[in-house]
């Protein structure tokens, strides 16, 4: 988890050290699930475009309360937006599904990423 701090903090600890983290893993990844994370800091925004560019298998889950979700991904440049899906989903709610909701929308993304 990044707090959103804006660009002007990126350079410094610790959110340089975590910047630098998420970085590599969205390099090495082939999947990434964003759980309530509305895109709106650059320097964090920047990280998933750079991943999708260098690792073209990198994939992006993002789940986000409500019908939010598919203007989140709407946010993201036609790069991101490739590799990029949005689910709509909730939590901790009497009869929730989010974790089947999570395998489901895999599955008919690309059903070879699940055994």
């Amino acid at each position: 988890m990044i707090y959103p701090t804006g660009e002007k903090y990126a350079s410094r600890s610790p959110f340089y050290e975590y910047l630098g983290q998420l970085r590599a893993a969205l390099m090495a990844e082939t999947l990434c699930i964003v759980v309530g994370y509305s895109f709106r800091d650059d320097a964090i925004n920047n990280s998933f475009a750079d991943g999708v560019q260098k690792n073209r298998n990198l994939r992006i889950l993002v789940l986000v309360l409500g019908p939010s979700a598919n203007s989140v991904v709407g946010k993201f440049d036609d790069t991101v937006k490739h590799n990029a899906m949005a689910l709509e989903t909730s939590f901790g709610t009497k009869g929730s599904l989010a974790p089947q909701n999570i395998v489901d929308a895999l599955k008919s993304w690309r059903p070879s990423w699940l055994c």
